[in-house]
């Protein structure tokens, strides 16, 4: 079968060694940068080798996606960005469970605030700079279902009995967070030691 490559910008020749600086800046704000002819032609031997038909082959980091707002990235671009952001945001809700293990009070609230965030955010594949925690969840368009999806990943992440009517009753982020940082002051309500991962 023929073989069709999409090229990213090549670093010196060709047309888009030519673009002003400010088209440059923007290519570099989606992840996508010069390469170097060498590197591009041992991405073309690896493209001749490869068994598909249609390939994009560029310079590119998905990390700069992270700094964009969702409805600015590509939509070519956007499945990787979310599973960019879904890698990312796993990372730090395991470090967030784990460090609840050692908190206390008030600063157990605030873990279990992003740690909530991050799950809803997850839930409706947002970023978390685009949720608040003192903003009602049905003006993300959080519904019944996520909402019983929710419930089912803090009662496995945290170990701990969660109702999804008691979910149902907090109409945000904080105060399902208020009320999960009471449950877990009562020691006698987990279902054992430790804390789990998020699934």
């Amino acid at each position: 079968p023929g073989l069709s490559i999409n090229w990213g910008p090549w670093a010196g020749i060709g047309m888009a060694s030519r673009i002003p600086e400010i088209h440059r800046a923007r290519l570099n704000a989606y992840g996508i940068d010069f390469m170097e002819p060498a590197r591009a032609l041992q991405a073309l031997g690896w493209a001749l080798a490869n068994k598909r038909t249609q390939l994009i082959v560029c310079r590119f980091d998905p990390a700069a996606l992270d700094n964009l707002p969702g409805f600015h990235v590509p939509p070519f671009l956007s499945d990787l960005a979310n599973r960019n952001r879904a890698a990312q945001s796993d990372a730090t809700i395991s470090l967030l469970l784990g460090s609840l293990a050692e908190a206390n009070g008030a600063g157990r609230g605030a873990i279990l605030a992003v740690y909530v965030k991050y799950l809803v955010a997850r839930l409706l594949q947002a970023d978390t700079q685009e949720i608040q925690t003192d903003r009602h969840l049905s003006e993300y368009g959080v519904d019944s279902i996520m909402i019983m999806t929710l419930a089912q990943q803090l009662e496995a992440g945290l170990r701990l009995p969660v109702r999804t009517n008691e979910i149902f009753k907090r109409t945000t982020i904080g105060e399902i967070a208020r009320y999960l940082n009471h449950r877990l002051g009562d020691d006698n309500v987990r279902e054992e030691p430790g804390l789990g991962d998020a699934t």
